[in-house]
């Protein structure tokens, strides 16, 4: 059991602050969205300050005891330099009215945007860093100018907050030597609520029942169509086991766009035979997710990769599906080599090569499911457990809330 705060005191007024679209960007909205819910658990009175860029919030999927806010704003990271820094300059008005009127007194920014934004407004700033900006931008040919407003918010957001969550222990290590400093920091890894997924296995005859696929092998792909997500590779490696293999049945999800890869899908095969392509929810993914029986998380050599913590290997291990990934996915590759729970790639191998290791792996796993799947679960469990991120929030917070606001908190020793 996770204890909350201090039960002595009223609860610490803590504002959230999230930047993008809430209807897009699904990982990070489910990281910061958990990341709220979490606050709360530790008696935090939560409230969260959803900048977003001119987009209307109705219908929000988010469910807190306390405050929501959205405020629609102009672009503060893309037009051109002048209207972000003007937009930025308005923002920060905003915020600290919010943090005046609400009387705030602990601000966690959920992104070094967000954080460059409220930092040095009268209250302390943990900043919550998904992933490296920096380093993404670039490998998404953003513009010059856009590149170095990151670096500047990532520079800001590192030396002015109080505390750091990151996502993987080598994000944090990166942005210690990148700019070095060092504050209190906790690793806080992409994890699931892991009671959520208690009935994989009931979910999974289901969801197989439903999509016609009881006979079938099914191997899926859920997330972002973004360009680190080496979409063109599992595709055609898609491709090359169902060459192999015609028992291979493909599950996509995403709800990005996926009409670009029209001609990649058809060459798996006939949509509704061999493959299907979903937009769901992300309830409906709980749902449907346990019906895969090999779970697809390919990422390339890049340091975009190398400090992720993919989100989606928890939600596929916890449905109890097993994944294929590869070295450079994160902490992903070292989850699934420690616990058996699927299996890393080797580099430099043919798609052949690796379309081969992964039928026989699927050949090995259909003939005891069950074990596999429990397994899978398992690692979820041991890894991938929100009961595991809150104690470390709990521990940051503690240290933080007791040096910043000098308050002695006596129910968190």
């Amino acid at each position: 059991m996770i204890g909350r705060l201090d039960r002595t005191r009223p609860p610490i007024r803590c504002l959230v602050v999230c930047n993008g679209d809430f209807r897009g960007d699904l990982a990070y909205r489910q990281r910061a969205l958990t990341m709220a819910r979490h606050y709360e658990d530790l008696g935090c009175q939560t409230t969260v300050l959803w900048l977003a860029r001119l987009s209307n919030l109705s219908g929000s999927e988010v469910k807190l005891r306390h405050h929501w806010l959205g405020i629609p704003v102009p672009p503060f990271s893309a037009g051109n330099l002048l209207i972000c820094k003007a937009s930025r300059s308005i923002i920060r008005l905003l915020v600290r009215i919010v943090i005046w009127l609400w009387h705030i007194e602990l601000v966690i920014a959920e992104s070094p945007r967000a954080a460059a934004i409220c930092v040095r407004l009268g209250a302390p700033v943990i900043c919550d860093f998904h992933g490296d900006l920096v380093e993404e931008m670039k490998m998404t040919a953003s513009a010059a100018w856009q590149i170095r407003l990151s670096e500047e918010d990532e520079r800001l957001a590192c030396h002015e907050s109080v505390g750091w969550m990151c996502a993987s222990h080598t994000l944090q290590q990166v942005l210690c030597k990148r700019y070095s400093v060092s504050v209190p920091a906790v690793a806080v890894s992409c994890c699931v609520d892991i009671p959520r997924y208690a009935d994989y296995e009931g979910k999974r005859e289901e969801a197989r029942a439903n999509l016609g696929l009881n006979d079938r092998w099914v191997v899926c792909y859920v997330g972002g169509l973004a360009k680190w997500q080496e979409i063109p590779k599992t595709l055609k490696l898609v491709k090359t086991m169902r060459s192999r293999e015609p028992q291979v049945f493909f599950l996509f999800i995403t709800r990005d766009n996926a009409s670009k890869y029209a001609s990649e899908l058809a060459a798996i095969g006939k949509e509704g035979k061999d493959y299907r392509c979903l937009s769901l929810t992300h309830d409906e993914v709980l749902e449907i997710l346990p019906a895969a029986d090999l779970g697809v998380l390919l990422r390339a050599s890049s340091p975009v990769n190398l400090v992720s913590s993919p989100t989606k290997c928890g939600e596929y291990l916890a449905s109890g599906v097993p994944v294929l990934t590869t070295a450079y996915a994160g902490d992903a590759s070292s989850v699934i080599a420690e616990t058996c729970a699927g299996f890393v790639l080797r580099d430099g191998a043919t798609s052949r090569d690796d379309a081969e290791l992964a039928i026989s792996f699927l050949r090995i796993s259909m003939a005891d499911r069950a074990s596999v799947a429990r397994r899978s679960h398992l690692a979820a469990v041991e890894h991938y457990n929100t009961a595991h991120g809150l104690e470390s929030i709990r521990q940051l917070l503690k240290e933080v809330l007791f040096t910043s606001l000098d308050k002695k908190l006596p129910g968190i020793g």
